[in-house]
């Protein structure tokens, strides 16, 4: 995914705390209720003295109903736990809970340039029909363009990147 490796080369990830991670990224069974240190070995409190290295994390999680606010929250928490000290979400832009917790915590929103592109999809869909968002963040009005008929494997919405530091 292009989006993954130009995130990358400036982040440097070193956790994507999925069963299916991307880029090669160390990942985990379940990301909502293990730690996300970006190694086994760190499961253990560190000694004395001593802490262990931080995670990097790349996560673009499931777009199920409320699993993103999940993931969003799970992070603070790491975060606020001292394993994690910085996360990017591959997420759609919407006026949700997760924005407005994101928003909340600082987060650095970026915007694609253009609808993302899933497996080996020919092009990136718009949306079903033509509508317009304002966005919470900067209250710029975004249109949101129809999708052509029959596209698939695509991305039906803007996405954003979102990026916290702890």
């Amino acid at each position: 995914m292009e989006i993954f490796n130009e995130l990358n080369d400036e982040f440097h990830f070193n956790l994507d705390p999925t069963s299916r991670p991307i880029g090669g990224l160390p990942g985990l069974k379940d990301g909502l209720r293990e730690p996300w240190w970006f190694s086994k070995q760190f499961l253990k409190p560190p000694p004395a003295g001593k802490s262990h290295p931080k995670s990097r994390v790349f996560d673009n999680p499931a777009y199920g109903r409320g699993l993103i606010d999940a993931k969003v929250a799970k992070c603070i928490k790491e975060m606020k736990l001292g394993r994690v000290e910085l996360a990017a979400f591959l997420i759609p832009l919407r006026n949700s809970g997760y924005f407005k917790l994101l928003r909340r915590h600082g987060a650095e929103f970026r915007l694609c340039e253009k609808r993302l592109k899933f497996g080996d999809a020919d092009s990136s869909a718009g949306v079903k029909q033509d509508k317009t968002m304002t966005c919470p963040h900067c209250s710029k009005t975004i249109l949101l363009k129809k999708a052509k008929p029959y596209e698939n494997n695509s991305a039906p919405f803007d996405s954003i990147v979102a990026i916290i530091h702890a």
